[in-house]
């Protein structure tokens, strides 16, 4: 009860949207440039298996031990209407595994961000890597819209993701 009593209060703050980890919500296929959770989803649904549980030891868990793999099973059905699961091996063999080496793939790690230890730091050839080093970059911090109050080191990365998207240099 606590638990949900903090996600209660984190929402009526406006710190987080509850109707975000509903079924119906990843099931929703009308296009919101401002939402990527159904293609990240998908992706963790097909390919990388990236499922985020709850901790084994219920003390220090800060997820209910109900978001388990059954969860993510039923959620994957549930947004896809279809039995998908990832086959993590064929991914792995796929793209490289821990030495991932791809073309045209362009990183983004926010300096806190959770995800940044799954992820390529260093670039190579033509997969660009970059690090966002700014207080509170956490993940995703680079793919909202830009406005006024944008940080001008998220705002640069941006700017550099579309100059490279664009195979123009901008030096910045």
């Amino acid at each position: 009860e606590e638990r949900i009593d903090s996600l209660v209060q984190l929402a009526s703050e406006g710190k987080t949207q509850l109707e975000t980890y509903t079924y119906k919500y990843v099931a929703n296929t009308t296009f919101d440039p401002e939402r990527s959770d159904r293609q990240w989803l998908y992706q963790t649904c097909t390919q990388v298996g990236w499922f985020q549980t709850a901790y084994r030891d219920p003390k220090m868990a800060t997820r209910s031990h109900r978001v388990d793999l059954t969860y993510y099973k039923g959620l994957c059905q549930a947004a896809f209407g279809a039995n998908i699961w990832p086959d993590i091996e064929n991914t792995n063999n796929q793209f490289g595994a821990t030495l991932l080496r791809a073309t045209n793939l362009i990183m983004t790690n926010g300096i806190e961000d959770p995800w940044q230890w799954a992820s390529e730091k260093q670039s190579h050839g033509s997969m660009i890597a970059m690090v966002i080093r700014c207080e509170g970059c956490a993940h995703c911090i680079d793919t909202v819209s830009y406005t006024h109050l944008t940080l001008p080191t998220i705002y640069s990365v941006q700017i550099s993701v579309v100059a490279v998207s664009l195979k123009k240099k901008i030096v910045i």
